[in-house]
C-alpha cells in the first residue's frame, strides 16, 4: 500500500474520532492513528481494521478488490515481452 493511502481500519477509527469529538466514551482524548504504539496501540489498530473489513465484505467491497489485484497482476504478465521460443 502506498504510505499516503489510509487503510479501511485508519479511515474508520479516524471517522470514528471525529464524531466523537475527539474523546471516548468516558470522555478521555483519543489519540490520533499514528500515536497507537507498542503492543496495545498495535491491537488497536488490527480491531479497527478487523472491524472495517468486516464491513466491507458485508459490502462485497473486500472480493472486488481481490480480483482487481488479480486482474493486474494478470495484465502486467500479459504486458511483458514475449521470450523467443528456445531451440526444439
Amino acid at each position: 500500500m502506498n504510505p499516503s493511502e489510509k487503510s479501511p481500519g485508519q479511515v474508520a477509527f479516524e471517522a470514528y474520532n471525529t464524531s466523537k469529538g475527539g474523546l471516548t466514551y468516558d470522555g478521555k482524548p483519543i489519540p490520533p492513528w499514528s500515536a497507537l504504539e507498542g503492543e496495545t496501540g498495535e491491537a488497536v489498530k488490527r480491531a479497527w481494521e478487523d472491524a472495517a473489513q468486516a464491513v466491507l465484505r458485508l459490502l462485497g467491497v473486500v472480493e472486488v478488490l481481490r480480483l482487481q489485484e488479480q486482474l493486474i497482476e494478470n495484465w502486467k504478465k500479459l504486458s511483458e515481452p514475449l521470450s523467443p521460443p528456445g531451440p526444439k
